[in-house]
């Protein structure tokens, strides 16, 4: 439990993260449009294939992070209300950028 409190403060201090309550709450649910940014094939081809787990190994600035945020937020525009979706990463900082590239959508 500890644990739990210590993850919860660094997100919402190091990440200005909004983080939901225990309790549930009824959401009006909203229309959005959604333009899928344009990936290459083979990003498209990686990123979005059927398997439930991936491994891409590409240079820098290859666009791995780009076409996963992509991929993410499509996940999370589809499911369902209350569940979440993580992004994970080695080190909280890279997590944070990742996340800031999604707010910014």
């Amino acid at each position: 439990m500890e644990e739990i409190e210590e993850t919860r403060r660094v997100a919402l201090g190091k990440m200005g993260l909004i983080l939901p309550s225990v309790q549930q709450v009824k959401a009006q649910t909203q229309k959005v449009v959604w333009k899928r940014a344009d990936l290459y094939p083979k990003q498209e081809a990686a990123i979005f294939d059927r398997w439930r787990i991936s491994i891409i190994e590409a240079s820098t600035k290859s666009g791995k992070t780009e076409g996963c945020i992509t991929w993410l937020m499509e996940m999370a525009m589809s499911g369902r209300l209350g569940v979440n979706y993580w992004w994970v990463a080695p080190i909280s900082t890279q997590a944070a950028i990742a996340f800031g590239r999604m707010r910014d959508i």
